[in-house]
């Protein structure tokens, strides 16, 4: 399966548990190894989706009418969390050069818990140092793996959960459509579980922009096989054409609340979301993408050109005098 076939599968429920390791710090437990190179590969896809989504999370955090929160618990203004965020980027950042992502089954889970998706080290939630931490993703449910679960993990460098919020909300019904969701996770001013609401919807979309990019490139590709050159550049670059910039942010802002009601707990509306994706730059970040993709096309074009004309120029006379 290629990492484009397991993103496919948007994940639109929420990653549970993710709980702290019980193992000592710096070593992760036997049965984990290293990522392979197609883990690699998705990992480093997921890290970066996640980069590229924080500008939009961080928008949206300071649109929200309260329920601000950091490493400590509850916080008194968007600020301490937008610190709190930055902080777990850096997080990411660091573990991901490092080397400090793994994998392993189901079986060496935190605690045996056949329900985690990953989990962070150390087990006593305090660690003084980031090289004494690791993050071990769940092998045996690769498909559920996404940026949101990457960001989650890497936040227990701050904090753990409290004692009871996992129970709460596996009692519910774990889904962004739930309103009880968003509810839970307020009540109990988690940190990882609200990175993850804010993070699962700019997520979501900028995995769903850049697979509807590559999928419009390969049909321009296959057309261009079949001899319509000229066709296919118009072709994509008529699917790639964006429109005014107002209807297309709030188009995905729509397609981010139809699914996801987590915002509207926080104050998010369909326009204020359409607002902060505006306000972090997606449209022009989306329009920079678009125009590479068209570039590449055009580039392949003309390098298919010149190789016919140089297998012209160098065929035997008797050849092209046919």
């Amino acid at each position: 399966m290629t990492i484009l076939d397991s993103l496919e599968r948007i994940t639109k429920s929420i990653i549970l548990p993710a709980t702290l390791a019980i193992t000592g710090c710096g070593e992760p437990p036997e049965g984990t190894s290293k990522l392979n190179d197609e883990q690699y590969d998705k990992v480093e896809y997921l890290v970066n989706v996640a980069k590229e989504a924080t500008p939009i999370v961080k928008e949206i955090v300071h649109s929200m009418n309260g329920g601000w929160v950091d490493e400590y618990g509850s916080a008194d203004n968007p600020e301490a969390m937008i610190d709190a965020i930055d902080e777990t980027q850096e997080t990411m950042d660091y573990y991901w050069a490092n080397g400090a992502f793994y994998a392993g089954p189901t079986s060496v889970m935190a605690g045996g818990d056949v329900n985690a998706i990953g989990f962070h080290s150390p087990a006593d939630g305090t660690p003084t140092d980031r090289s004494d931490n690791f993050v071990v993703l769940n092998s045996d449910e690769e498909d559920a793996w996404d940026s949101t679960l990457v960001v989650h993990e890497c936040t227990h460098f701050l904090c753990s959960h409290d004692a009871t919020i996992e129970q709460e909300l596996l009692a519910s019904n774990p889904d962004y459509a739930n309103p009880e969701l968003a509810r839970i996770i307020r009540k109990h001013n988690d940190f990882a579980y609200m990175q993850g609401g804010l993070y699962i919807g700019p997520t979501n979309l900028l995995v769903s922009l850049d697979l509807n990019r590559r999928d419009k490139l390969e049909e321009a590709r296959a057309r261009i096989d079949a001899g319509e050159t000229r066709e296919a550049l118009q072709q994509l670059k008529d699917d790639l054409e964006m429109g005014d910039k107002d209807e297309w942010v709030l188009d995905k802002a729509q397609w981010i609340t139809e699914w996801s009601v987590f915002y509207a707990e926080f104050g998010i509306t369909t326009e204020i979301l359409a607002e902060d994706l505006a306000e972090a730059g997606l449209y022009e970040n989306e329009m920079e993408k678009r125009t590479e993709v068209i570039d590449e096309l055009t580039k392949e074009i003309s390098e298919h050109r010149r190789e016919i004309v140089k297998e012209i120029q160098t065929a035997p006379i008797e050849w092209k005098m046919k």
